[in-house]
């Protein structure tokens, strides 16, 4: 089994998870790197930039997930190479674009420092969350008193060992901008960012 010199990110069927993943070959003659979640392996311990060459005992799991992959555990036996290099063939980082309604006020959830935009899903429009800190949304130049339903880019940061470090957020386009008042705005909703 090969595991490539840089990994990337996915979502997991549309949600809003991230996942990092290994990109993967099971043969040196295939052509195609599959994507694999790092929480598939045991026993490995992963540095950006280098290529390994490994040998695995495949474990089956017997709580399968949806995905062929998550079926099995990879427990790594031997490294048998480790070398510095540019994988060939590697996908590029992936990034998510997902639709969001941006309420028209932004508050401070609890015990935070920061202005916090509120939004909602368009696939799930029942309730209002908090989101990211004001500002830190590139090329989105909010203006209060205003609900905006707007297209997102995020991306996953990720450090050496393929672990998501922060999100960055692109505004892609502002699909509607409307002079209102956001209603329900009393029951807002805290999560962790992505």
């Amino acid at each position: 089994m090969i595991i490539a010199s840089d990994g990337c990110v996915v979502t997991n069927w549309g949600e809003n998870i991230f996942t990092p993943v290994y990109l993967v070959k099971l043969t040196p003659d295939d052509v195609e790197w599959k994507k694999y979640s790092i929480y598939s392996f045991e026993n490995f311990n992963y540095t950006r930039g280098f290529e390994y060459k490994i040998r695995v005992k495949e474990i089956e799991n017997e709580l399968c997930g949806i995905q062929d992959s998550d079926r099995i555990t990879f427990y790594v036996t031997d490294i048998l190479e480790k070398k510095v290099t540019n994988s060939k063939g590697i996908p590029e980082s992936m990034v998510y674009l997902t639709e969001k309604i941006v309420a028209s006020e932004t508050g401070i959830p609890n015990n935070e420092l920061l202005q916090y935009y509120i939004w909602k899903d368009t696939y799930q429009p029942s309730s209002w969350y908090y989101w990211t800190p004001i500002q830190t949304v590139e090329g989105f130049d909010y203006q209060c008193g205003f609900e905006y339903r707007i297209l997102v880019e995020i991306s996953a940061n990720l450090d050496d060992n393929l672990k998501i470090t922060s999100y960055s957020y692109k505004l892609k386009e502002i699909i509607d901008r409307t002079h209102t008042s956001s209603i329900g705005l009393d029951e807002v909703k805290y999560i962790i960012p992505y």
